[in-house]
């Protein structure tokens, strides 16, 4: 019954011990990918913010009749972004579609929903 114990004993420090070790690595960066920065250049464009109705309205005529909601749109032609408004600051896009928006630029990626 000794051996038993001593054995089950030594798995249950070798377990711990390799579980530290996989945290202390994954801690300090050494399991984890390195990302590098990465600068894009990008040539001027315009953003246009409005309420929901005129960004739909804008999309529809650009798009000849295309009916679907959006919250925004890139117009590859005019280099412009077309946002709905933040609601909580009217004064600002709805960064959650701008943000989707800007990555339509042809210097970062473009025409990617295609």
């Amino acid at each position: 019954m000794n051996r038993q114990l001593t054995n089950l004993e030594g798995l249950l420090t070798l377990t711990l011990l390799a579980l530290g070790v996989c945290l202390t690595l994954a801690c300090t960066g050494c399991a984890t990918p390195r990302i590098s920065p990465v600068q894009y250049e990008v040539k001027a464009f315009s953003i246009v913010v409005g309420p929901a109705s005129y960004i739909q309205d804008m999309w529809e005529a650009k798009t000849l009749g295309d009916h679907r909601d959006v919250g925004g749109f890139f117009d590859y032609e005019t280099r412009t972004a077309y946002v709905d408004v933040n609601i909580w600051k009217t004064d600002q896009p709805n960064f959650a579609f701008f943000g989707h928006e800007v990555w339509h630029l042809p210097e970062l990626g473009g025409r990617f929903h295609k």
